[in-house]
C-alpha cells in the first residue's frame, strides 16, 4: 500500500522544521545518544511530520524528554519500545529498534524474547514484568496491580511516571507509523 501523506524530501521541508528538529536535542539533556553515523535517520517518518511543523514540535518537545531525560535507562527504554512494536505489528517501529538495539546491550536472543512476550523464558523477574506492563497497557489502558506491585520494587515514582509515559509514545509513533502507512526508509530495508 503507498503512504497515506508522501513524506517531504528534506530539501523542501519548511523552515520551522529546524526547530522542531532541534527540540529532539535540547541543551542539558541527561542521556546521551549513540552516534549515528551509518544508523537509519527516520527521514520518512521525519517527512510526514514536515507536512505539521508545530506537530512536530510539540510531538519532538515530549519525544527529547522521553530520549534524553527520562529516570529510564536506554535499555530499560528500547525495551518498552521494541515491546510496543512487536504487539502493534508496527514494521517501521520494530525495524528502527531492533537496528539499534545493539547499542543498548541486546542480543539477537533477547530480541527475539522481547517479541515472544512476558511468557517466553529467560527472563529476570523485572525485565518480564516490565513486558507484562506494555501488553496491559496497551490492551486494557492499566498496569495489573501486581505487575505495578512489582515494577514499583525496582523503580522509583519517577521511573513509573516516565514507564507510562515512554509505553504511551511508542504506542502513538506505532498508531502513526501503521495510520499513515509510513513504508521503510531505504536505509531500514534488509540488505
Amino acid at each position: 500500500m503507498p503512504p497515506r501523506i508522501v513524506p517531504i524530501p528534506p530539501r523542501e521541508w519548511p523552515e520551522e522544521m529546524r526547530t522542531a528538529l532541534a527540540a529532539l536535542r535540547p541543551p542539558g539533556a541527561a542521556n546521551t545518544f549513540p552516534t549515528s553515523e551509518g544508523r537509519p535517520k527516520a527521514m520518512n517518518w521525519l517527512g510526514t511530520l514536515a507536512h505539521h511543523p508545530e506537530l512536530a514540535l510539540a510531538f519532538n518537545t515530549f519525544g527529547a524528554h522521553i530520549l534524553g531525560s527520562s529516570s529510564l535507562t536506554a535499555r530499560q527504554r528500547e525495551l518498552l519500545a521494541l515491546r510496543v512494536a512487536a504487539v502493534r505489528h508496527s514494521e517501521y517501529e520494530w525495524t528502527q529498534h531492533a537496528l539499534r538495539a545493539d547499542d543498548f546491550g541486546f542480543t539477537p536472543s533477547e530480541i527475539a524474547r522481547i517479541a515472544e512476550g512476558a511468557k517466553a523464558p529467560g527472563w529476570s523477574e523485572i525485565d518480564g514484568a516490565m513486558v507484562s506492563a506494555v501488553d496491559e497497557l496497551i490492551k486494557s489502558g492499566d498496569i495489573a496491580e501486581r505487575t505495578w506491585d512489582l515494577l514499583a520494587t525496582k523503580f522509583n515514582n519517577q521511573q513509573l511516571m516516565d514507564f507510562v509515559f515512554t509505553v504511551g509514545m511508542y504506542e502513538l509513533l506505532a498508531l502513526a507509523f501503521r495510520s499513515f502507512r509510513l513504508k521503510l526508509d531505504d536505509d531500514l530495508k534488509p540488505k
